[in-house]
């Protein structure tokens, strides 16, 4: 236990003959201090109603309710109850017996998972405890490592009855029906939902405990409290021998039957849990089951209040998420270059110029072929488009007899014809004018 948690200056105040020495730790409903007999010498805990709490009568009354149900049990596997009385200032008070040891939490903490057949013997305690707790109508509801406490002799003492449901209470407010009550990774699906409880109830947290005994985890973790009361509600436990390889079949059928989520499948009773478990400790004794050296991949571990308020012992840090898989940039390269080559393209053909430095021709690709459009020819007698040579003159006639020529008769003066007015290119024919006739 942690000797150094803040006790609020209650160290040295007198509980009747007992003086308050240090603090111990902390409960559901109040605070335990270690108290010394100021005559006899001896030792026990005292458990101090929480001053947050101490205002409400309810809670005043179930602190009260404690005492009462663990009087009247009186189990060796119990710590016992030897008065309720107050502090100077009328804070009440509970004053127990004080079990030396480490509690089941401490066990597991500092060495990880137990050995098996210690397991089952420290399950088989608690069952003990809590089967007398039931025969005398109550059930505990808030079991979990913290709250058992094991002996250097090795056997395990139920403590903190404070939420403690009295089956046939005479007050029907200190059952707090309705109410989210316990440790959530100790629920039973029906603590969970608020329904009607029972002794079966007890037993689904013998299984969680029994469970991590082994393994070295708990069978549901979440990052948040409402993921995990839905998995304790809807998702199946993992199989403890998926986590400790070599856990005999036997061991792992007990435990996922006490973690079913129907009481009617689960065991109908703490001694008949019992019994099944210590039928196996002769083959438990020689079983060979290396507890994990670490928690497996992907396990979630959620430090107790306790370990995280630990001075001297580092707190367990949550494994670091896995960084997200990049994304490929290749697609991104791809689409780059395939832009780059289309803009490329665009600009060659725009800028492209056929060589030469004749006019340039281009004719409209047709849409589906069709003749040539015939270039309009000027009216006759315009001479054709090739140069043609000068016609022959006309022969010498002979000289007549007064030796006086006669004129040669000249052919008609051609008529120059009327130049048509140049057109403009049809289809994109450029139209190249030709030569005339040379007299």
């Amino acid at each position: 236990m942690n000797d150094t948690l803040p006790s609020g200056g209650r160290e040295g105040r007198l509980v009747g003959k007992f003086r308050l020495e240090r603090k111990l730790g902390s409960g559901a409903m109040g605070e335990v201090f270690l108290g010394v007999h100021v005559v006899l010498g001896n030792f026990v805990a005292v458990k101090v109603l929480n001053a947050t709490t101490r205002g409400d009568p309810g809670a005043v009354a179930r602190f009260a309710n404690e005492a009462r149900a663990v009087a009247a049990i009186g189990h060796e596997n119990i710590a016992g109850i030897i008065d309720h009385d107050e502090l100077p200032d009328g804070t009440p008070c509970i004053v127990m017996e004080y079990v030396e040891g480490a509690t089941l939490r401490d066990l597991l903490f500092d060495g990880g998972p137990l050995a098996l057949k210690t397991a089952a013997q420290l399950m088989i305690d608690v069952l003990a405890a809590v089967g007398a707790a039931h025969a005398k109508g109550v059930v505990h509801r808030d079991l979990k490592p913290e709250n058992v406490r094991v002996t250097p002799g090795g056997r395990a003492k139920v403590l903190d009855f404070g939420v403690a449901k009295l089956l046939q209470s005479p007050d029907p407010k200190l059952s707090t029906d309705g109410a989210l009550i316990g440790t959530p990774h100790y629920m039973a699906p029906e603590q969970v939902n608020a329904e009607a409880i029972d002794g079966r109830t007890d037993l689904y947290a013998t299984g969680v405990m029994l469970f991590e005994c082994v393994t070295g985890q708990r069978p549901f973790e979440a990052p948040t409290l409402v993921a995990l009361l839905q998995k304790q509600l809807q998702a199946a436990p993992p199989w403890p021998s998926k986590l400790r390889p070599g856990l005999p079949s036997s061991l792992e059928q007990v435990i996922l039957k006490a973690l079913e989520k129907e009481p009617g499948r689960r065991y109908q009773s703490a001694g008949e849990m019992a019994e099944a478990l210590r039928a196996l400790l002769p083959e438990l004794e020689g079983a060979v089951a290396p507890a994990p050296a670490v928690a497996p991949p992907g396990a979630l571990y959620t430090p107790t209040r306790k370990e995280q308020g630990a001075v001297a012992t580092p707190a367990l840090a949550a494994p670091e998420p896995s960084p997200a898989p990049r994304r490929s940039r290749l697609p991104w390269v791809a689409l780059l270059l395939a832009v780059v080559t289309f803009g490329v393209t665009i600009a060659a053909l725009m800028t492209w110029k056929p060589a030469g430095d004749g006019p340039l021709v281009i004719e409209a690709p047709p849409e589906k072929p069709k003749p040539a459009p015939e270039v309009p020819l000027p009216p006759e007698p315009v001479a054709p488009s090739p140069p043609v040579a000068e016609p022959p003159q006309p022969p010498v006639q002979q000289v007549a007899k007064n030796n006086k020529p006669k004129p040669v008769p000249r052919a008609p003066e051609p008529v120059k014809p009327v130049e048509p007015e140049p057109r403009k290119p049809q289809n994109g024919v450029t139209m190249i004018e030709t030569g005339r006739d040379r007299k």
